[in-house]
């Protein structure tokens, strides 16, 4: 390692340059933060495509159930049906209306919410800076 000092103006500059070493254990040091960074970026686009995956199949739901209603409510205009069928599909659709509702709650509980802010802060369970 070397050190040379240097006045200018008289304010005195102590530079200490590092070793091979040194700059070998930094350039070392780097890489594996860039290892760690790029192993983090895939972890972050695999929870993306999970999310986006489970938002379209709570999507599918949705609109399988809208359908399903829709058609029933097609084949029967016009018809009378007995009070106890009008019971029996008023609780097959809420079920089915429950079901999507659990999907939307459990969605909703494991996926943090969007930042507002832009540019990705820090993650759950962040410290911060």
């Amino acid at each position: 390692m070397e050190d040379f000092d240097l006045e200018i103006r008289n304010v005195m500059i102590h530079v200490q340059l590092a070793s091979a070493d040194e700059i070998c254990s930094i350039k070392e040091a780097l890489a594996s933060i860039h290892a760690r960074l790029e192993h983090i970026m895939a972890t972050i686009d695999d929870l993306a495509k999970d999310i986006s995956d489970e938002t379209t199949a709570i999507d599918s739901v949705a609109a399988l159930v809208t359908g399903l209603r829709q058609q029933v409510t097609d084949a029967l205009a016009g018809a009378s049906i007995s009070p106890s069928v009008q019971q029996k599909l008023d609780a097959v659709f809420a079920t089915a209306e429950s079901n999507k509702a659990k999907l939307a709650k459990a969605l909703a509980a494991n996926v943090p919410p969007a930042s507002t802010q832009g540019g990705g802060g820090p993650g759950p369970g962040s410290t911060g800076p």
